[in-house]
């Protein structure tokens, strides 16, 4: 071998002996060691050799490691002397060569073996299973229930108990003994119940008073139809199985729970009694009680002790009526408006159905003046609104509820009678006094349970509630809520203030109404006036979301009335006067405007902007003027030859494809 290629040889090796050699210095490098422990999150056994202010020492590959205190375990540590000598496993979180400083944590490893002791005993826990713990802590959403064994679970607000409560606090203390239901198991997570404990109880082993619980409970459940309304506020629940608040001026809907269904009304009954009557009678008439007055009553019936041979006033017997619910004075009031108005007590009764059904009622029936039980004396939340928003306009009626007691005086086929209001909304003195309420009536029977309905006036608005079927005094706080909930979430907008529809000359107000009208009165009772046209809509709503129809034209006066909806719901209405041309158009061309009664909750109005006709009436229109141009079409070429008729025809058909071509487009672009 050559001297240069011994030379080349001998620099290769010594090159790579030195490589390897630098290499394994790295690996042995005490400092790089621990990094690669820290970045494989190795696990390390060590041995405290050592306390100090704050933690402990150990020794990692020869180097003097720190473990923080707070990373010696998963609970504070009071005296640190007790984890010296002590065998315990950490990794390496910080490593620090320039300033020698290495720092240990033994906590993390802790945290993984709890989770997966956890997870393993979580999968042991059975959903459905019925376990008992304690109380270990309180939070405004819920009660945390240790269940021991290292497990606990949620008790959320509303699966605590059956009754609603504000605050787990209310029926809750830390320590409590609690036997729970486990109903869930998600992400580590164990959702318990206290509710379905006693929801499972059968109810025949109930009491009347746990019974009655829970059909409140279940009332509160029900659905709110007006919360699913578009951009509708959430209304509140109510104990009672069917509720309606109305706005008294324009029939719109604005509360509405399980209003169409069947309940019986019991004693608010009587507000329909009282509207017949003020209808048909007058005050000063004499109201004289038959046998047949009397006779029916049964011991705890609701009267004020009037007997046979009795007379009072009809006013003095509509006191005894509203005032103390008397049944002998509503079925006397019944008889004699019946007789004066040369008829009998069934009479009177026919008009209670007959009435109620020319408010827009449809699901009730009446078959006495008092509301006592009977399976086929039935009415609905929506018809006994009606009913309310109705006999608001009999200022006597208002007179009468706001009364906090009366007096019957004696006289020579009377006693005294004295008896107090029954509503307590009305009564100042009462805890459930409510400022804004004006009048109202109660009822209870064992069959219907509590009913009540009530009017208020904050100033602004004018509403009629509707509750039905209550157990218990909840029925005052509901209605008193969803006065409240109205008021506060609802504006009144005059549509007299806002830009008039094209068929509209000017909006009539209630003033123009009694100066046409002048003393309008029916059955010797005056009405009181009816408010100028408005709309009732949701604070964040704008009246120029509405939509409106025609619903009447009176064209001798040139008067009718405006219809506004909002996403298909009665919000409002206007008596209005037409402009000329819209006159005209109706004379001229024969049209007319559709009368059709639809639900006030769901008018099925289509929607337009700003109080445009809706695509349903366009179509109503063309059909109406297509029905007027072929009678013309008949009449001015009845005595033409076959073959003009035959061309006119068609040429009308080509026409009419036309006009309902270009129709389809405007209406595809107004949506």
């Amino acid at each position: 071998m050559s001297e240069e290629l011994l030379h080349e040889q001998t620099q290769t090796e010594a090159a790579v002996t030195m490589a390897d050699l630098e290499e394994h210095f790295d690996d042995a490098n005490p400092w790089n060691v621990v990094k690669s422990y820290m970045e494989k999150g190795t696990i390390l056994p060590v041995k405290v050799e050592g306390i100090v202010n704050g933690g402990a020492i150990a020794m990692i590959e020869g180097i003097r490691g720190f473990i923080p205190a707070s990373r010696l375990s998963l609970s504070y540590i009071e005296d640190l002397e007790t984890y010296l000598l002590k065998d315990i496993e950490v990794r390496v979180i910080d490593v620090d060569e320039a300033n020698n400083r290495l720092v240990l944590s033994a906590r993390e490893i802790l945290q993984e073996k709890a989770r997966k002791e956890r997870e393993a005993r979580i999968a042991t826990v059975k959903v459905g299973s019925i376990v008992t713990g304690t109380v270990e802590s309180l939070q405004n959403y819920g009660a945390f229930v240790d269940l021991g064994d290292g497990l606990s679970g949620l008790v959320h607000i509303s699966q605590i108990s059956l009754k609603r409560i504000k605050s787990p606090s209310d029926v809750l203390n830390v320590g409590d003994e609690v036997n729970v239901k486990i109903i869930g198991v998600k992400d580590g997570k164990i959702s318990l119940s206290m509710k379905a404990l006693e929801e499972e109880k059968k109810e025949e082993d109930m009491t009347p008073e746990e019974l009655e619980k829970k059909a409140e409970e279940d009332a509160y459940k029900m659905e709110i139809q007006s919360n699913s309304w578009k951009n509708w506020p959430q209304g509140p629940g109510t104990y009672g199985e069917a509720a309606i608040v109305m706005d008294a001026g324009t029939g719109s809907i604005i509360y509405a729970k399980n209003i169409d269904g069947h309940e019986y009304p019991a004693s608010i009954t009587k507000v329909l009694t009282s509207l017949i009557a003020l209808k048909y009678g007058s005050l000063s008439d004499q109201v004289t009680f038959s046998n047949d007055c009397i006779s029916f009553m049964q011991p705890g019936d609701s009267s004020v002790g009037l007997k046979e041979g009795n007379v009072i006033s009809l006013e003095q017997a509509l006191y005894a009526t509203l005032l103390a619910s008397a049944n002998e004075a509503a079925y006397a009031v019944a008889e004699n408006v019946g007789k004066n108005a040369g008829h009998d007590y069934n009479w009177f009764i026919q008009q209670m159905n007959e009435e109620c059904k020319s408010l827009g009622g449809e699901n009730s029936n009446f078959v006495n003046a008092n509301g006592l039980h009977d399976d086929n004396h039935y009415t609905c939340a929506r018809d006994m609104a009606l009913i309310g928003r109705e006999i608001w306009r009999y200022p006597e009626f208002l007179k009468i509820c706001q009364e906090q007691s009366y007096t019957i005086p004696a006289s020579d086929t009377t006693e005294e009678h004295v008896f107090p209001q029954h509503h307590k909304m009305l009564i100042k003195e009462n805890k459930n006094y409510y400022q804004y309420a004006v009048a109202g009536k109660t009822g209870y029977t064992s069959n219907a349970l509590s009913t009540l309905i009530t009017m208020a006036d904050n100033g602004n608005m004018k509403l009629v509630c509707v509750v039905l079927r209550t157990h218990g005094a909840n029925i005052y706080p509901d209605t008193k809520n969803l006065f409240e909930y109205v008021f506060n979430n609802f504006q009144k907008i005059s549509v007299a203030d806002e830009k008039k529809p094209t068929e509209v000359k000017e909006f009539i107000t209630a003033s123009d109404e009694s100066e046409d009208a002048g003393s309008a009165q029916t059955g010797g009772n005056e009405y009181q006036p009816l408010e100028d046209g408005y709309v009732i809509l949701p604070k964040d709503v704008s009246y120029k979301d509405t939509d409106y129809e025609i619903t009447d034209v009176d064209e001798k006066t040139g008067k009718g009335t405006i219809q506004y909806t909002y996403d298909g719901h009665l919000v409002g209405s206007a008596t209005v006067k037409f402009t000329e041309e819209y006159l005209q158009k109706i004379s001229t061309g024969k049209e007319r405007v559709d009368n059709k009664k639809e639900n006030v909750d769901n008018p099925g109005t289509t929607k337009n902007s700003g109080g445009k006709l809706s695509a349903k009436s366009i179509w109503t229109n063309f059909v109406q003027k297509a029905k007027a141009a072929w009678a013309f079409g008949q009449k001015k070429y009845a005595g033409k030859s076959a073959s003009e008729q035959y061309m006119i025809a068609g040429g009308c058909v080509a026409l009419v494809i036309l006009i309902v071509s270009l129709i389809v487009v405007l209406i595809r672009r107004r949506r």
